[in-house]
């Protein structure tokens, strides 16, 4: 889809999806970058970086995009957990 419609920032998102949860995030964050240049303002692509970056153990990197997540979605249990997350650890890693 994403060489058919290179345009369609929801393709990169779901191909950014896709390979975090096949625990692929170096190509997730490539994917996602995509996705967050075509729709900058993309709570779910903006979360899912976040992710991607926290899957690869670069938390501190995380944190900042879990917060601009949160700040649209204020509710959203998910972001608020992986902020918490992210948080955590990143701070272990700084001891």
């Amino acid at each position: 889809v994403t060489r058919a419609a290179p345009r369609l920032a929801e393709a990169w998102l779901l191909l950014g999806v896709v390979r975090n949860a096949q625990r692929r995030p170096a190509e997730a964050a490539t994917a996602l970058r995509r996705a967050l240049a075509l729709q900058p303002d993309s709570t779910r692509a903006t979360k899912e970086m976040g992710n991607a970056l926290a899957f690869q153990g670069r938390f501190a990197e995380a944190v900042p995009l879990f917060r601009t997540a949160l700040a649209r979605e204020p509710d959203n249990p998910d972001i608020r957990r992986a902020l918490g997350l992210a948080l955590a650890m990143s701070a272990s890693d700084r001891k």
